[in-house]
């Protein structure tokens, strides 16, 4: 869990992934991983149909702090919706 919401709340103001608050949250030894939302789902969906989204849904809950970019930008699927909710 992160201990410092104000940091994380820096964070999602983050304009790209390079912005400034992301190498601190690197810095303060968070382990953080970024990826957009388009990308997530389709990692999600191709998971599932290989049968293993138990094991991609585990290397994505391994990082501190996962940070989704674009999110709202595309219209999801009824099925990615569900994969990624």
């Amino acid at each position: 869990m992160v201990t410092r919401w104000r940091c994380l709340a820096r964070l999602a103001r983050a304009r790209r992934p390079g912005g400034r608050h992301w190498p601190r949250a690197i810095r303060q030894n968070y382990n953080v991983q970024f990826v957009t939302a388009a990308t997530l789902v389709a990692m999600l969906a191709k998971a599932h149909s290989d049968s293993s989204l138990d094991k991609q849904l585990t290397i994505l809950s391994r990082p501190k702090l996962l940070i989704l970019d674009e999110l709202g930008y595309l219209p999801l699927e009824a099925n990615a919706a569900h994969l990624f909710f």
